[in-house]
């Protein structure tokens, strides 16, 4: 594990990879700058604010490709060393494929292990500065929801009284389409509170809330009961969803406890949970495109030319997203369990691993 071979090909898969990254952070950086500077342009966005979107939302970029770093690492470093003879003299010392595999393995798996438990911290912090940078200045409104351990709270107007109003609701069902044992906190322009009501049930329509056994407390005059009342609001159902903290901006040491958080309060968790398993996952993928990189480059003569194995590692990284895509959309529409779906990649890669390696033809002829 620590002879000199094995740290002679641990020195150059670790240069390998930081060649990669680099060449990944320039490119995403250009991209998300541009795709920045596009949404900003009709909405008089500060050029520091533009960089400053950028920047922040850049650890998260990079934290999504890092298997796709590692798969390429991995090609160009053992594409290096076959061009080199170095693979060749190290076969030749009796190494076979199965023991040159071992350094770039515990190499990538130390280095996923490490990003999911010191580097996700980071990034989910700095995700959560370019979501209040993106509602503040691109998307220009305040988020509608949060989640607290008291329940579901809601920020809205009510044209109709002319007040602004937070709503709290202890559970909630059908994705924040009904909330039960509600209470609305009214203020009027000037930020004074007005009143309140307190009810059992309030249910989401196009344009107002229709609350059941509600009670109005006005500040200044008698309570009344009504059986059911209209409440007019600006808030629509998606804005609920899409307020609500992104699973991105929790660290995994706080996704847990947030899921059994949310979900106790009646939401759909799957998202939060397809983060969760595909952070604990990382490794087995990341191992699962190191074999496969292997597979891919371990017939590779020195002087053979490397056009169909470069087309073929980026059809083989469209199949990963396709297969990653299909199963999150198949978990989010609740027809799969979010773990079973984390594992099925993983296991689908190493099968094709299997499979190109006992082709009979090289992938670069």
């Amino acid at each position: 594990m620590f002879s000199k071979i094995n740290l002679y090909l641990y020195k150059n898969y670790l240069i390998g990879f930081f060649i990669i990254l680099f060449i990944f952070s320039l490119l995403t950086f250009t991209g998300d700058l541009i795709e920045n500077f596009r949404k900003g342009a009709t909405k008089d966005v500060p050029t520091s604010v533009i960089f400053e979107l950028s920047l922040y939302n850049f650890p998260s970029l990079i934290y999504e490709t890092i298997p796709i770093i590692i798969f390429f690492s991995c090609i160009f470093t053992t594409v290096k060393l076959i061009r080199t003879s170095e693979y060749t003299i190290f076969k030749s010392s009796g190494m076979t494929n199965k023991s040159l595999l071992i350094s770039p393995s515990i190499l990538f798996l130390v280095i996923s292990i490490l990003f999911v438990l010191t580097i996700n911290p980071l990034v989910a912090i700095f995700h959560s500065k370019y979501d209040e940078l993106n509602y503040s200045y691109i998307k220009k409104t305040d988020k509608f929801a949060s989640i607290s351990k008291n329940g579901v709270w809601l920020k809205q107007d009510n044209d109709e009284k002319k007040v602004s109003s937070i709503l709290n609701s202890k559970t909630i069902e059908q994705e924040g389409e009904i909330l039960n044992n509600f209470m609305i906190l009214e203020y009027n322009q000037k930020g004074s509170f007005t009143g309140r009501l307190n009810g059992k049930k309030a249910k989401l329509e196009n344009g107002y809330w229709i609350l059941y056994n509600v009670t109005e407390y006005p500040r200044y005059s008698e309570s009344t009961f009504h059986e059911q009342l209209i409440y007019k609001t600006t808030i629509k159902f998606q804005d609920i969803s899409n307020s609500l903290l992104s699973p991105e901006n929790i660290s995994i040491y706080q996704l847990s406890e947030f899921i059994k958080l949310i979900e106790k309060l009646g939401y759909s968790a799957v998202d939060h949970k397809l983060q969760y398993y595909s952070l604990l996952l990382m490794p087995m993928l990341v191992l699962s495109l190191v074999f496969l990189a292997n597979s891919l480059t371990m017939k590779i003569n020195h002087n053979d030319k490397i056009y169909g194995l470069l087309i073929v590692s980026i059809c083989t990284i469209f199949i990963y997203y396709f297969l990653s895509n299909l199963f999150n959309a198949l978990s989010m529409s609740s027809q799969l369990n979010p773990l079973i779906s984390k594992i099925v990649v993983p296991v689908l890669l190493s099968c094709l691993s299997l499979f190109i390696i006992l082709l009979p033809n090289k992938f670069n002829k």
